[in-house]
């Protein structure tokens, strides 16, 4: 299970559906390509400002190093340690870009995987905008348990299925 923070950019559309479209999900778990290709990586997230910070520190390991007289050993344990911190911090890197950026972080939410995170949030969060009409935020049908659980339900009170309100229709 992960957790993920949603993120809204600073000036969202207006129809919610468009709104949807333009959300950033950051799962908060280990990044593999953050960690293997730090420099590339930030590039590829714009993170301009970490990746100075990057190349400054991987620099300062360089020079005290040198300055030290150690082996190119030590050189590579500390790009590797630079590396893996890099790696387990990659989403709080972005989470940080965002904010400097102006994006609104709307919730966190939790999931097997990210796309399961993404079901889960807007599942909810589509209901309470204001927009389409023609969309029903929750089912006529409802029992009065699932309405104060906030699910959408069938008539005999069983969950329904589907990653978006109107894929469930029966």
């Amino acid at each position: 299970m992960i957790f993920a923070t949603v993120h809204e950019p600073p000036d969202p559309p207006v129809d919610r559906l468009d709104r949807a479209e333009t959300l950033a999900y950051v799962g908060d778990r280990f990044s593999f390509a953050a960690a293997l290709l730090g420099p590339l990586w930030m590039l590829a997230h714009r993170l301009w400002l970490g990746l100075i910070l990057y190349a400054g520190a991987a620099i300062a390991m360089v020079v005290a190093v040198m300055a030290l007289g150690l082996g190119g050993g030590w050189l590579a344990l500390l790009l590797i340690a630079l590396n893996l911190i890099v790696g387990f911090e990659a989403a709080s890197l972005r989470r940080w870009a965002f904010e400097r950026r102006g994006w609104l972080t709307l919730g966190t939410v939790s999931g097997r995987n990210l796309e399961d995170c993404e079901r889960r949030f807007l599942g909810d969060w589509l209901a309470e905008q204001n927009g389409i009409s023609d969309v029903p935020a929750r089912s006529p049908r409802s029992s009065l348990a699932a309405i104060a659980d906030g699910e959408p339900s069938d008539a005999l009170g069983r969950r329904r299925r589907g990653w978006l309100p109107w894929s469930a229709r029966r």
